[in-house]
């Protein structure tokens, strides 16, 4: 795998057990041939995200964006038993600030609650090993995201407010993918 810009992340990490829970979870960077190779285990998963994401997105724009390495894709173990999986992507800002962003972030039903804080945690540990100042992520559930967030000490960055233009209306707006 070659580095480049978009992709900072040293991809051997060793998985060290980051709360007190202490549970078998890995979360471990796979290629984009890798990935392929097994695409069908991924796609409930990416369907159920895509469902509750806007419109600009679909299941092939995600699987292309895999593909030529915009998004780094992550899978997600619970005691070597596949639970989920993220996509990232490492931005540098002109003032210098490199963020790791969560794009994509799936946890299958029925695993532990105790998974998502876990592997919020080695994700945090991946991004700062890697030299990122800060790690972010986006939801349309942000109640959901903001009580399973502030916990682990992150904070609500800011509200987006949107106000549709040339007579659209916001189902307009989300409808074409804002």
């Amino acid at each position: 795998f070659k580095s480049n810009k978009y992709f900072r992340f040293n991809y051997h990490f060793s998985v060290e057990c980051l709360t007190d829970s202490c549970m078998n979870l890995t979360i471990e960077h796979m290629s984009p041939e890798a990935v392929f190779v097994v695409w069908a285990k991924y796609v409930e998963g990416a369907e159920a995200i895509l469902r509750k994401a806007g419109k600009d997105t679909n299941l092939h724009q995600l699987r292309q964006d895999i593909f030529e390495r915009k998004l780094v894709f992550w899978e997600a173990m619970l005691d070597n038993t596949y639970c989920g999986f993220l996509t990232t992507r490492v931005d540098t800002m002109p003032t210098g600030l490199i963020m790791c962003s969560i794009i994509h972030l799936y946890i299958k039903p029925q695993t532990p609650e105790e998974v998502f804080l876990e592997g919020m945690k080695i994700m945090e540990d991946k991004a700062t090993k890697s030299g990122c100042h800060c790690i972010r992520m986006w939801s349309m559930r942000d109640k959901a995201f903001t009580k399973r967030l502030e916990p682990l000490g992150w904070k609500q960055g800011y509200v987006e407010f949107i106000k549709p233009l040339s007579g659209g209306t916001h189902a307009d707006i989300h409808n074409i993918g804002y």
